[in-house]
């Protein structure tokens, strides 16, 4: 039997960008990330180093490292850092990608490619699309698969990342090799070595040297290509890649494996499955299983063999995977004959055409061939664009200097003008831009102590596990805060919008008083509360100290009444203020206060406010003209 004939074997070509880049860490970089969390910080490097721990481990084990990722998507969300939940959404993508689930590894991969766009992230967005290239490629849509890698290096020329153009340049010659484009493969690689070399970057040197390797080893020149996948294993080995030596033992044995040497063949791809177990890569113990398979068929051992494309055709189907399931297909056919039942070989067989004519026919490989030149044009397009740009800009360059300077003379002579413009009315303006700023400073007031009360009773009540409480309670506090910088700016706003105000106001502080407070408020029927305007929160100030210095010093509990009654005679809103707390005598307040905050607001509102002893407590009147 001709063992290259019978073979199935499959290389192992494609690269993620994360695995790709993953192995250039040491062991002395992932202590440095596991000091960044041990420190607990709940911050953006918390996020950055789980997700780079998640790097490290996936080419060791996807279900620990996954872990990483779980703890860091919450804290990313809570943050609000998308750059980071994105990255986290791109890695969740390609762990699901590696068990098999692609809808799900898809989904994943655009809802983080939609946050990179929306914060313009480009170098995000190559990422994603090289990312979604590789799950094309594995669900077998090579024409999907290639233009995502094409515009994953649109996106990376454009911020000038030379890691990422080598990554998916990579991706996009083990799409031409598979489809028997061996030149147009190795010539993507070349141009990557050549790249790889100039930044001394050795990993990336071993998978272009074992994509170069691969190429020779198609074209039958065995010598040259055992010559430098053997130079990828020693630095594969050198910088402790696993996931590349478990790679270069696939593809070395199965270069013994077309050379009949199948003894030799068979030690590589032991050594290699054992790697891809430890990883609990399906894709990877998959291709293993059916090399292994296709060595047993070259030996006459159907049995074995079928036995080994049976494991691998339940894992490939389970994957979705047709580029893998072709393999089985084929693989079972010869297994069948080698063990002479002919009727069900040939049943294999003809599923491995159908799916094979699919997946690689004349008609994909034209509409690959066509997108491939649609590429290469618009990239020399886009050079020529380059060097006319470049042309018409050193012909023009004398006159755009001509241009400036006259443009630059006349906006002198402009801002000349406007200045003794703008300095004659400045000094008119600048008492009455002052009184502005004043009142509106003025209305946006609120007591300090109020808001910073609140926030630690919000952070009391987390404390203490009163989840929902102090949501609601931040959420009070939010819709009050918006509400007070939204009417800061207004002469003035309906009743009906401030005593929404004060309801939240007094909600806010009952629930601080820890229920020894409660409110009433009553309206007259005669007011029109969407008709009727007043300056807004002049009543907060004094219903503040009422609670503060009226309510809270008798250590018991206390209510607070506002009235608001309508003066026809008069054409004033009157409005009281009383409480039944310890009165005017025994408030703590400075002497200064409020006397200063009340004839504030009576310049405001131009009428007189009184201040009344009751038994007990104090009432306040304020007359609003209307």
């Amino acid at each position: 039997m001709n063992p290259s004939g019978a073979a199935t074997f499959i290389f192992l070509l494609l690269i993620v960008f994360i695995g790709f880049q993953s192995v250039v860490y040491a062991e002395g970089k992932k202590n440095d990330l596991l000091e960044i969390i041990e420190q607990g910080k709940r911050d953006t490097a918390r996020v950055n180093a789980l997700t780079e721990l998640y790097q490290i481990e996936s080419t060791l084990d996807h279900e620990k490292a996954r872990l990483y990722l779980d703890q860091a998507f919450p804290l990313a969300h809570n943050l609000g850092y998308k750059k980071g939940k994105a990255r986290i959404l791109v890695l969740y993508g390609d762990y699901y990608k590696s068990m098999g689930k692609y809808d799900l590894a898809v989904d994943l991969i655009n809802k983080g490619r939609l946050l990179y766009e929306e914060i313009n992230d480009q170098e995000g967005m190559a990422l994603a699309f090289n990312s979604l290239g590789l799950v094309a490629y594995i669900q077998g849509d090579l024409k999907i698969a290639l233009g995502y890698f094409h515009e994953s290096v649109r996106f990376y020329e454009t911020v000038g990342d030379t890691f990422g153009i080598v990554v998916a340049q990579h991706n996009m010659g083990g799409i031409h090799y598979d489809q028997g484009r061996y030149d147009k493969a190795l010539e993507y690689w070349e141009k990557n070595l050549e790249m790889e070399m100039a930044r001394k970057d050795t990993v990336s040197v071993i998978y272009s040297l074992q994509g170069i390797g691969i190429v020779h080893y198609a074209k039958k020149d065995y010598e040259k290509g055992s010559e430098v996948m053997k130079l990828s294993l020693k630095l594969a080995r050198e910088v402790e890649s696993l996931t590349q030596v478990a790679s270069l033992l696939m593809n070395i044995g199965g270069q013994y494996h077309e050379m009949g040497q199948l003894d030799s063949a068979e030690s590589y791809y032991v050594q290699s499955l054992e790697l891809y177990k430890q990883f609990e890569n399906k894709e990877e113990l998959t291709m293993q299983y059916i090399n292994l398979g296709s060595l047993e068929n070259n030996l006459n051992n159907g049995q074995l063999a079928k036995a080994y494309f049976d494991t691998s055709l339940v894992i490939a189907k389970e994957m979705e995977a047709p580029h893998l399931m072709k393999g089985a297909y084929k693989g079972l056919a010869e297994a069948n004959k080698v063990l002479g039942n002919y009727e069900e070989a040939f049943e294999w067989l003809y599923k491995w055409h159908n799916l094979r004519d699919s997946l690689s026919g004349e008609k994909v490989k034209l509409e690959l061939n066509a997108l491939q030149e649609k590429f290469e044009a618009s990239q020399k397009d886009k050079e020529i664009a380059e060097l006319e740009s470049k042309k018409a800009n050193a012909v023009s360059v004398a006159e755009r200097q001509r241009t400036v300077l006259v443009i630059t003379i006349i906006t002198v002579l402009a801002i000349f003008l406007v200045l003794i413009f703008y300095i004659g009315r400045r000094r008119a303006k600048e008492r009455q831009r002052q009184t502005e700023l004043e009142q509106k400073a003025l209305r946006s007031q609120m007591n300090p102590h109020f808001i910073f009360n609140s926030l630690g009773a919000i952070q009391q009540m987390y404390m203490s596990g009163e989840m929902d409480l102090a949501n609601n309670y931040l959420g009070d506090f939010g819709t009050l805060m918006r509400m007070i910088l939204d009417n800061s700016g207004k002469e003035s706003i309906s009743v009906k919008e401030e005593l929404q105000m004060l309801d939240l106001y007094l909600e806010l502080e009952k629930g601080r008083g820890n229920g020894l407070i409660d409110f009433h408020i009553e309206v007259d029927e005669r007011i029109d509360k969407t008709g009727v305007f007043l300056p807004p929160m002049v009543i907060q100030p004094f219903i503040e100290n009422a609670i503060w210095h009226g309510l809270l010093p008798k250590r018991k509990k206390g209510n607070v009444w506002i009235k608001l009654e309508l003066i026809e005679d008069k054409n004033q809103l009157q409005c009281k203020v009383m409480d039944d707390g310890v009165g005017m005598k025994d408030r703590t307040v400075r002497k200064d206060h409020e006397p200063k905050g009340m004839k504030i607001t009576e310049q405001r509102i131009g009428t007189k406010i009184l201040v009344s002893d009751l038994n007990p407590g104090t009432q306040v009147t304020i007359n609003i003209p209307l």
